[in-house]
């Protein structure tokens, strides 16, 4: 159970990484402001932690917009009613078996407007604070959902807020990744390939020294 738990979190860990990356290529000015408020914040003499989660609240906010443009795992657990019910006028009995819907609500244009454009400045707020959206969904609903999900949601952050921190992402000479997404049972990029422009030297000395320790 417990490899069953590690594999699972490490694809769709890895995948929303490069995915993250993918959209970050395709729109420079949200890679500005991420470099604005992670120098801001974080300086150029340390790894990010997650202590510094609630301050990087325009991280959270791309990583919130890349869980909903990506929709990682369209098709989700089953699960069963466990009565009779009535939804939208159809009678669903007891024991039915029903599968969460998860690309409804992540396109839903009522509550992201403008879904397929990728705008992190949705979950900011007039006060330039991370909005709370309680719809967005990307490990599921109900019982059934991701065990794992407050691990994976802070290994992202750790891993984008790291990454985007050491380097500047610049498209490869073949130009820019495609944002088609494969039809498998997650939503793989086709072939990601860009320049990493190191911005802070004195990083990489901590991440050996952190892996060795």
């Amino acid at each position: 159970m417990c490899l069953d738990l590690w594999f699972a979190g490490l694809s769709t860990t890895s995948i929303t990484l490069t995915w993250t990356i993918t959209y970050i290529l395709h729109n420079p000015d949200v890679q500005k402001k991420l470099h604005e408020e992670l120098d801001r914040v974080v300086g150029n003499n340390r790894l990010i932690s997650t202590s510094d989660k609630p301050e990087l609240q325009y991280m959270n906010a791309v990583i919130n917009e890349s869980h909903q443009c990506v929709n990682l795992v369209p098709v989700n657990l089953f699960h069963c009613t466990s009565r009779d019910t009535v939804l939208n006028g159809y009678q669903v009995p007891k024991d039915t078996g029903v599968i969460a819907q998860i690309s409804t609500v992540m396109l839903d244009e009522e509550v992201f407007p403008d879904p397929y454009k990728f705008n992190p400045d949705r979950f900011i707020d007039e006060n330039g604070k991370l909005k709370k959206v309680e719809v967005l969904c990307p490990f599921s609903v109900g019982k059934r959902q991701c065990l794992g999900e407050g691990l994976a949601s802070m290994e992202l952050f750790l891993l984008v807020a790291n990454f985007v921190n050491r380097y500047k992402i610049k498209p490869y000479v073949h130009g820019l990744p495609s944002l088609d997404k494969s039809k498998n049972v997650t939503v793989v990029p086709r072939k990601v390939v860009a320049k990493l422009i190191r911005r802070h030297v004195q990083i990489d000395g901590l991440f050996v020294k952190n892996y060795f320790e």
